[in-house]
C-alpha cells in the first residue's frame, strides 16, 4: 500500500502509539530500524509486515488499526486510558535494571502463553 493511499492517519497513529516517549528511544526499544521509523514519519512508506506485526504486540493496536484507524477487522479499540496506562508501565519497566527487565518480560510472556492456552 503506497503511503499517499494511507495519508497522514497512519503517521498520526504511530505518533499515538509511541506516546511521550523519544521516538528513536521507541523504536530501539521495538527494534525497528531508525531508517525504518524515519520513512514511515517522512510519510515515505509503512513499514514491512514485520514490523507492523512487532508494532502491534508491543501497542496491542491491530495492524488493521495502524493501517486504517478501523478496528472493523474483528479487534476492539483500547480505550484512552489503556494506552495511557500501558505506556506508564512500559516506562516504568524501562527503568528497571536489566535483570529486573528480564523478569518482567518472561512474566509477561508466561501470561501470554496462558492466556493463548485458554483460547486454544
Amino acid at each position: 500500500m503506497a503511503s499517499n493511499e494511507l495519508g497522514k492517519g497512519f503517521v498520526e497513529r504511530l505518533l499515538s502509539v509511541i506516546g511521550e516517549e523519544k521516538p528513536y528511544t521507541w523504536a530501539a526499544r521495538v527494534q525497528i530500524p531508525k531508517s525504518t521509523l524515519h520513512n514511515c514519519l517522512s510519510n515515505k512508506s509503512v513499514p514491512s509486515a514485520k514490523y507492523l506485526l512487532r508494532i502491534s504486540e508491543t501497542t496491542g493496536r491491530s495492524i488493521n488499526w495502524l493501517l486504517t484507524g478501523s478496528e472493523k477487522a474483528g479487534g476492539k479499540p483500547h480505550p484512552p486510558q489503556y494506552d495511557e496506562v500501558v505506556q506508564g508501565l512500559i516506562r516504568d519497566v524501562l527503568r528497571l535494571p536489566a535483570n529486573k527487565r528480564a523478569m518482567v518480560r518472561d512474566l509477561v510472556k508466561r501470561i501470554l502463553s496462558e492466556e493463548k492456552g485458554k483460547k486454544g
